[in-house]
């Protein structure tokens, strides 16, 4: 089992999964959601490929997360509390992705509810291989005194 890969959904979850969302075409390069954006949406992955990958700091060299592909989702559970994303979600073979926005996602869990369970472990997961990645590069931003 690969780091982050710790729930998937069946072909036919993922199609129920799929209804509740906007198919887009994903070129190669696209960034799905970067470190810094308020929120993200869930993208399950028709055919596109997506890295997730920890940004370049001072002091530390960009860092892949893991990586994704068709018939797998990304997300963790920031995508549910509200916290800022610490993490870009890179498209790296182009394909097509399925966007679900934060209402649809909240009807989700509570229409399907086996799909919802795997959402929930994957993301609690995924919270905590994400947590560790960032953890090797906090950096303490201050002034000096003269």
């Amino acid at each position: 089992m690969a780091i982050g890969d710790e729930g998937l959904l069946e072909g036919e979850q993922f199609d129920r999964l799929a209804r509740y969302g906007t198919e887009e075409w994903a070129d190669v390069g696209r960034r799905l959601y970067s470190s810094g954006d308020p929120t993200y949406d869930l993208y399950p992955l028709r055919t596109a490929t997506v890295e997730v990958i920890r940004d370049m700091t001072e002091v530390e060299p960009e860092h892949l997360v893991y990586r994704r592909g068709p018939g797998e989702f990304l997300g963790e559970l920031s995508i549910l509390t509200g916290q800022q994303v610490f993490a870009t979600a890179k498209v790296v073979e182009a394909g097509l992705v399925v966007r679900i926005g934060g209402p649809a996602l909240r009807r989700v869990l509570a229409e399907q509810v086996d799909i919802a369970d795997v959402l929930i472990e994957t993301f609690r997961a995924r919270r905590e291989v994400l947590r560790s990645a960032a953890g090797s590069a906090l950096e303490i931003v201050g002034r000096t005194n003269p």
